[in-house]
């Protein structure tokens, strides 16, 4: 799918977009994460389709990779969530977009992302479908890890001296917290 056929169907939905560019996929990586894994960046103009959220601190991204005097899609994000789509057929794509982003924009869906600020690495992210019972990826397992992570720090984790950073977001919520 390139960069025109995305805006097309987004704006066919009346979602708001705008596009930002980067010199390079690193320059864009650096953009999204908070730690970055560069290494096996690739040296192309990036252009990224971003629909803004209403949370004012993580958006809906679209990234497109520059290949002969073209944008092709490479991956959708939100904020630091990346949505594995590199196996879905060309023919599902589109819809595949549109369901996310629905999903999204209409509240049903929430990302945590843990971080190791002391030793600078990612830890994990995770997406809850708020719109599901599933215990594991589902409402309850969110309210479950928010109210884990809003408890106070643990022996262990006072011992470790840990400094890990939680990012809690939705559509139109954010919240960061450092524990």
């Amino acid at each position: 799918m390139t960069l025109s056929e995305a805006i097309e169907i987004l704006k066919s939905k009346n979602y708001y977009c705008r596009v930002d560019e980067y010199k390079n996929e690193a320059e864009f990586l650096k953009h999204i994460y908070l730690f970055p894994d560069i290494k096996d960046s690739l040296n192309c103009r990036v252009r990224s389709l971003v629909i803004p959220c209403n949370n004012e601190h993580k958006n809906i991204e679209l990234q497109f990779n520059e290949y002969n005097g073209d944008f092709f899609f490479v991956e959708m994000l939100f904020g630091d969530f990346c949505f594995e789509m590199n196996e879905c057929p060309e023919f599902y794509l589109k819809k595949e977009i549109l369901d996310i982003v629905y999903q999204i924009v209409s509240e049903q869906m929430a990302i945590v992302v843990k971080n190791d600020l002391k030793h600078k690495k990612w830890i994990s992210d995770d997406c809850y479908v708020l719109s599901d019972d599933d215990p594991t990826f589902g409402e309850p397992a969110f309210f479950m890890a928010v109210n884990k992570i809003q408890r106070p720090k643990s022996a262990v984790e006072k011992i470790k001296n840990s400094k890990i950073q939680y990012e809690i977001y939705s559509f139109g919520s954010y919240e960061c917290i450092i524990k």
